[in-house]
């Protein structure tokens, strides 16, 4: 238990201190720091747990803050510990980062979770899904409950009641991190894997899941007997909704899962591990000049795994300059903060070895470099698709009363420790690299990387007798500057000469009386293109040309120039400069000039003059050559907004059906990188005030996602419209119509005369049908005649037989 938990600065000072039993002063906290002090300048270690005059002083140090807890009993020391580490998580979760001035603006907060966290001295809530419940950074919402959560007194505490997804997914990460250190003799003195279990639960309810890993993992004190290789499992933590009792029993993790995100496991595996990126390199250095080096890398995995984003550091003297570089993959760059310089591969496969040579020139140096005092060569990379340990999910059961469906989603993720480091390079003299970097064994001609058959021969050198010496398996010396001279050739086409001389017409648009009539101050509404005489490249200009349009601009509207003519001097020159110069600021920033060609307003005044359904709810037959006119411009407008290249365009009547199809796939699943930064209000950077400033983020925030919300839905609603305008899908379904139908004719021949017999016969049947209809009224007209024949005879006799006898007709 602990009597008084505080917060304090770097000098010792209290920024935040609660009380929980009473039985040890306030005035005990200034004496920590004092305590500290006299241990350091005795020479000793200074431990988190520290006793002066029966008191005891835990603590911790995050950041620029000391977090320490009093006991003046004999108490759990670790639990204390541990305790602290959740109290700064918890603040964490809170206000993002915990410094000085974070404490100081939500000290109301602060103590709240404090007396949540901890009563008389014992940890009670730790947990800051269910703090956040009922503690808020928003005191409004405290009044919508009053009570604490059913999770504060439910025996699953870390998981509430009643959560509901209309998606239930689980997400499950097992990420190894691989800590190595290689001698310099080649040989691996420490390796050790730290693993973790990661978990993202979306889940309805309150469901229950069963973990099952493979055979393989050992877990330690298992008693179970290893049969070939096993996993063995170390210094194993489990999350606390994790049942420890059925874990002992049957080894099975059984748990129910806190909502979001959270770490199921860790573990420790102290076998030794292969370096699955070998690094060596040789070093000449030259005295007094220069200092050369030769790096090799190797990946040493199976083929269908990739590394990326692999980043190499070497160190180097720390009075290095005029740094050059020549790499068979990848980029290579200078840090001098580092005192090292860094080869980056974006991507390196499993068996792939690559080469990199540096130069550096060296303004002063010692007779010899002291290898021993160079810093190791380290190295960072991730593997997705793979475990260096063998860990692997057999299964992971979802099981909730209400039965839903759950679809789990497991990934595996290798990368590099703290601390993976080599020594077995920066071996003296590249002359002798055959041996230090073990070449003898691969062929001259051995195509390592890429595919490309190497020559020999280095002498894009300096001319000295170890580099004469040296043959190099992978790619020579030649082929690599050859190969760096048509890249850079590449590039100065794709982005201009430096000099820019030759872009005519650069800079030189006329600029109109509106246009030098612009506030400076209001340069987000401002046309940056216009400005420095853009109007016709806009997105195309490449940086060489943005740079030769701001230097004719300011040579022509430098106010010290407008100063010494003759003319009358504009007030408003001044404004207009500050907007050429602020153009130059935008576009010259590659981020800020992606944000701007975002919001382009020339680009956005033509989508708003893009077609809508309403123009064409009268007629939508619109002739092939209009549709490809008034549609075509448009989709190629949209396309500089593509991630994925090459795009494909609306094309011509002519395209196939495959062609089409394509088109309107890669439309409907558009993936846009355009961004509306640009169009945020202004932060008051001035004000004191840190609500303003949070309100106005959130609020360009929110603004952000609608504006992306609203692109997108022109963006779907234009393929919409497109696709039921475009007269190719009508072409492509009669021509697929008339091809079904030729080829059942071509199918069978006798069709044709079958169906036409068959026409015949039915028509015959119509006939004599009509025929027999017609007969039979025919006959009953005639009976109807002969019957009123008779009528009229039997009457006839009638009067007259009458008439005979004289008397008259009833």
């Amino acid at each position: 238990m602990a009597s008084l938990i505080a917060i304090l600065d770097l000098k010792g000072k209290p920024l935040i201190q609660r009380s929980y039993r009473d039985d040890v002063p306030l005035s005990y906290v200034e004496r920590f720091l004092p305590l500290v002090l006299d241990i350091e300048e005795e020479g000793q270690q200074v431990t988190p747990c520290l006793s002066s005059q029966g008191i005891n002083f835990m603590h911790i140090r995050h950041s620029n803050l000391y977090l320490l807890a009093l006991s003046k009993r004999n108490s759990n020391a670790a639990e204390i510990i541990l305790f602290l580490h959740r109290l700064t998580q918890v603040l964490v979760e809170y206000f993002k980062e915990l410094e000085e001035e974070s404490i100081r603006d939500n000290f109301v907060i602060i103590y709240e979770l404090m007396d949540e966290m901890m009563d008389f001295g014992y940890p009670q809530t730790t947990e800051s899904k269910i703090l956040q419940e009922y503690i808020t950074q928003e005191s409004h919402k405290l009044e919508i409950q009053v009570r604490p959560p059913m999770a504060v007194t439910n025996a699953v505490s870390w998981r509430t009641e009643g959560i509901k997804y209309r998606k239930n997914e689980v997400f499950l990460d097992v990420i190894e991190s691989v800590n190595l250190l290689v001698n310099a003799d080649g040989n691996v003195v420490r390796s050790e894997i730290l693993g973790a279990v990661k978990m993202k639960c979306y889940l309805s309810g309150m469901p229950e899941l069963r973990l099952g890993l493979n055979d393989k993992v050992m877990f330690e004190s298992t008693g179970r007997t290893a049969r070939g290789k096993a996993i063995e499992m170390e210094d194993v933590k489990f999350h606390q909704c994790v049942r420890l009792a059925r874990f002992e029993n049957d080894r099975t993790i059984s748990f129910i899962p806190p909502d979001g995100e959270f770490e199921l496991m860790s573990y420790r595996i102290s076998t030794p591990v292969k370096p699955l990126i070998w690094v060596e390199a040789a070093v000449d250095t030259h005295r007094g000049s220069r200092v050369e080096y030769m790096v090799k890398v190797k990946a040493q995995f199976k083929r269908r795994s990739t590394a990326n984003n692999v980043e190499i550091f070497v160190s180097v003297p720390e009075d290095a300059d005029t740094p050059k570089f020549r790499a068979s993959t990848g980029s290579v760059q200078y840090a001098p903060d580092k005192s090292a310089f860094v080869w980056k591969i974006k991507q390196l496969g499993g068996g792939r070895e690559y080469l990199m040579r540096a130069h550096f020139g060296l303004p002063s140096v010692k007779n010899e470099l002291d290898v021993e005092k160079r810093a190791p060569i380290t190295v960072k990379y991730e593997i997705p698709y793979f475990t260096v340990s063998g860990i692997q999910v057999r299964y992971l059961k979802i099981v909730e009363k209400s039965g839903y469906q759950a679809l789990p989603w497991v990934r595996y993720i290798t990368q590099n420790g703290d601390d993976y480091s080599l020594r077995t390079a920066l071996e003296k003299g590249i002359g002798n690299a055959h041996s230090n970097l073990h070449y003898a064994h691969l062929k001259e001609d051995a195509p390592i990387s890429a595919g490309i058959k190497i020559e020999k021969g280095p002498p894009c050198l300096p001319k000295n007798g170890k580099f004469m010496r040296r043959q190099v398996h992978n790619l020579s010396y030649e082929e690599i500057d050859r190969q760096a001279e048509e890249e850079r050739k590449r590039l100065a086409a794709a982005n201009g000469d430096d000099n820019g001389e030759d872009d005519l017409g650069v800079g030189e648009e006329e600029e109109s009386e509106e246009l030098l009539a612009q506030d400076a101050k209001e340069w987000k509404k401002q046309d940056h293109y216009a400005v420095l005489g853009l109007s016709h490249l806009r997105y195309k200009a490449t940086p060489a040309q943005i740079k030769v349009a701001h230097r004719k601009k300011v040579l022509k509207h430098h106010p010290d120039k407008k100063a010494g003519v003759s003319v009358s001097h504009s007030t408003n020159d001044d404004a207009f400069f500050k907007c050429i110069q602020k153009a130059n600021e935008v576009l010259t920033n590659p981020e800020r000039r992606r944000q701007f060609d975002s919001v382009d307003p020339y680009y956005a005044s033509l989508e708003e003059d893009a077609p809508t359904p309403a123009d064409f709810k009268k007629d939508k037959d619109i002739e092939p050559k209009k549709f490809f006119a008034l549609f075509g411009p448009v989709f190629e407008r949209e396309a500089r907004f593509s991630k994925k290249e090459p795009v494909p365009m609306l094309g011509a009547y002519e395209d196939g059906k495959d062609q089409v199809e394509g088109f309107y796939d890669f439309w409907y699943n558009f993936d846009s990188w355009r961004s509306f930064e640009y169009m945020d209000k202004e932060v008051n950077e001035g004000s004191d005030n840190r609500d303003d400033k949070r309100y106005t983020e959130k609020k360009n925030k929110t603004e952000r996602a609608r504006r992306k919300k609203e692109d997108i839905a022109r963006l779907r609603g234009l393929v919409d419209l497109t696709l039921g305008l475009d007269p190719r899908i009508k072409r492509i379904k009669q021509e697929e119509k008339e091809a079904r139908e030729a080829k059942k004719k071509a199918k069978n021949p006798a069709v044709d005369n079958k169906a036409k017999l068959e026409e015949e016969k039915k028509k015959a049947e119509e006939d004599a049908k009509k025929k027999e209809e017609e007969d039979k009224i025919a006959r009953a007209e005639a009976k109807k005649a002969k019957l009123a024949a008779a009528n009229a005879a039997k009457k006839a006799r009638r009067q007259q037989r009458t008439a005979e006898d004289g008397t008259p007709e009833a």
